[in-house]
């Protein structure tokens, strides 16, 4: 999606979801060093114009991380870049990550969604897996997913491929 559809959308779902409710919410909730209010500027305006500028300062880290489970995860804007599970021969101990992406101008802010059995405890990282300036820089953040899912299920390296598959214990990335 293209940056300007990108921000349009982004602020109808800001204002939707009354996550800025009035312009003295904005510096509690966005990184505004270095942004101007409009002296005068209806409440509203005042708002999309903060929007607007932290999307393009790209100041908008905390503030995707703040709402990310409650507005931004299910929404158009959250992308869905691969998703991974580790299977067992026990079900109960099946996990599921996927990576997701959101995006101001010039970052992209990686997370990684988890569920299973101790999946939270075991991908302990509740604040944004990676943050690039580039967008192929994709590639790497991918295979740093994966390496990270390689990782828990051998138990952080404790096994090795065989005493995987004795177990019945597979990595499977699908898009």
């Amino acid at each position: 999606m293209e940056h300007e559809n990108y921000l349009k959308k982004l602020i109808s779902l800001c204002l939707e979801n009354k996550l800025i409710e009035t312009v003295d919410d904005i510096d509690g909730l966005i990184d505004i060093d270095g942004f101007n209010f409009t002296e005068g500027l209806a409440e509203i305006p005042q708002i999309e114009t903060a929007i607007k500028w932290a999307f393009e300062n790209d100041k908008l880290h905390d503030f995707y991380n703040e709402y990310w489970e409650e507005v931004f995860l299910n929404s158009e804007l959250s992308k869905t870049i691969l998703q991974g599970s580790i299977e067992h021969d026990n079900s109960m101990l099946d996990m599921s990550f996927t990576l997701r992406r959101i995006n101001s101008k010039n970052k992209y802010y990686y997370k990684v969604e988890k569920s299973g059995y101790l999946a939270n405890d075991i991908w302990d990282d509740d604040y944004f897996f990676e943050t690039t300036s580039d967008l192929l820089e994709e590639k790497g953040v991918i295979e740093m997913f994966k390496d990270k899912c390689h990782e828990i299920s051998t138990n952080f390296d404790e096994f090795d491929e065989d005493v995987m598959s004795e177990n019945g214990i597979k990595v499977v990335f699908y898009q």
